[in-house]
């Protein structure tokens, strides 16, 4: 038996839920929401080390046939270093130097960046868009995520994945494990 649970396979490929969802992944990204979380020390994410390895660890989640888009603070960071260099390509990328990560940073006046990290630079969140809905693929995409981060860590922090897409998935198992344990009560009470 394989349990499984996509909200869109419970309407029609007409009903307006399937059809806004499919028009928005067509024009925009993903509709699952995926986090990975990271945990380091203080100034850990502004570690020109941990920078460049989160953003490796992005534009790898990207090519996923399943990640429609990756969003983290190491691609504002270089994006913000090919700003300040006249957007020359040679410049866009994490730079070497602690101090021009930390100038940057300072510089920078956005609200999306608390959104990505917190005031000490210890704790720093990647959004991933997913444009899968089964609870199996959402798993399956988890699954490649642990194990690209474990084989490839990022330096000095530990990593979680977290969102909605994790609720979902991690919702299937207990629910099933919960059946199994309802059933099994039964059956010996019985």
């Amino acid at each position: 038996i394989q349990v499984e649970s996509d909200l869109l396979r419970f309407f029609q490929p007409e009903h307006p839920l399937t059809r806004s969802t499919e028009l928005m992944e067509s024009k925009l990204s993903g509709a699952t929401a995926l986090a990975v979380l990271f945990e380091g020390k203080s100034d850990t994410f502004k570690d020109p080390a941990a920078l460049k390895a989160m953003r490796e660890f992005e534009r790898w989640a990207e090519a996923l046939p399943e990640v429609d888009r990756a969003v983290s603070m190491a691609a504002l960071v270089e994006e913000m270093n090919w700003a300040f260099h006249e957007e020359d390509s040679n410049y866009r990328q994490v730079p070497d130097d602690r101090k021009l990560v930390s100038q940057l940073l300072l510089v920078y006046d956005g609200n999306d960046l608390q959104e990505m990290v917190n005031r000490d630079y210890s704790k720093s969140r990647m959004g991933l868009s997913l444009n899968v809905h089964g609870a199996h693929q959402i798993r399956a995409v988890i699954e490649k995520i642990n194990a690209r981060l474990q084989a490839h860590p990022i330096p000095g922090a530990r990593f979680e994945t977290a969102g909605y897409g994790r609720l979902f998935a991690d919702q299937e198992d207990l629910l099933v494990m919960g059946q199994v344990k309802s059933f099994s009560g039964a059956f010996l009470q019985i």
